[in-house]
């Protein structure tokens, strides 16, 4: 019989009564200090997700299995300005990639958008990570050991724009500073049908993108999106927007590789 309960070494995702949250990893016989009294992780542990535990000093907390991005953007080191989910999602989407497809990305960074693909591709054995700075790599490396991927040997430190030996990547993906000179060093490292996705923070990276692919006409400028999302306060009495939002982080380009000589 199916039993959905958390066990040993799960990560659990905590609600507290004044509606804040909080990711821990659970060990039998360990306990967890909060302003709310002390909380035992037996008492998850022998409940099913879903449970109400009590804490040292009576405050009721809800449990419940986090998502897993939720897991990446409460836990992961940030040693850099991250892509939020709004802008992973439809990065994501318009990539078109999937189980086994041969995935590239620069700009590694934290490792935040990285974990995203390789949850989407299902291995890290199609993925390939550039990253022009170490102590950056070695970051992401941390980070994604959280959720169970050795990538050490998928990152490799070097300056995009000199160009990649890997070949038949079917996306890629670019948060860089300077999208455009990495398009030109990977054209040839794509695959015929693949799909360039970059991201960046301002409208001048925009422009300066569209005015190379204009002179160079190797790709088809396929979309430029900027995301919004309004998040509400969950208080039937007083439903109203959040005081704190996410609104502006930058902008999504999507680009489709175009064959030499069309």
């Amino acid at each position: 019989m199916f039993v959905d309960a958390p066990r040993d070494g799960d990560k659990a995702l905590l609600l507290f009564p004044n509606g804040e949250d909080r990711i821990i990893t659970l060990k039998a016989g360990k306990v967890t200090q909060t302003k709310y009294g002390a909380i035992r992780h037996d008492d998850m542990l022998t409940k099913s997700w879903g449970g109400i535990i009590e804490t040292s000093t009576g405050f009721r907390v809800f449990f419940q299995k986090p998502t897993y991005s939720e897991i990446v953007y409460s836990l992961f080191s940030r040693k850099s300005q991250v892509i939020y989910e709004k802008d992973v999602a439809l990065m994501l989407m318009h990539s078109g990639i999937g189980k086994g497809s041969i995935v590239g990305e620069s700009g590694v960074g934290s490792g935040f958008l990285t974990a995203h693909i390789l949850s989407a591709i299902g291995s890290k054995d199609s993925y390939w990570g550039y990253e022009i700075r170490k102590d950056m790599a070695e970051t992401a490396v941390r980070n994604l050991n959280l959720l169970g991927y050795d990538i050490r040997d998928r990152i490799i430190i070097k300056d995009i724009r000199e160009g990649v030996e890997e070949r038949g990547f079917q996306a890629f993906f670019l948060d860089l500073p300077e999208p455009w000179e990495a398009m030109e060093s990977i054209y040839d490292s794509l695959a015929a049908s693949a799909r360039v996705v970059a991201f960046v923070p301002s409208t001048n990276q925009i422009i300066k993108t569209l005015n190379y692919n204009s002179v160079k006409k190797k790709y088809y400028i396929y979309r430029v999106f900027e995301t919004m999302v309004r998040e509400y306060e969950k208080d039937g009495e007083a439903f109203r927007p959040s005081f704190f939002q996410k609104v502006f982080s930058g902008y999504v380009m999507v680009f489709l590789k175009k064959s030499q000589g069309d």
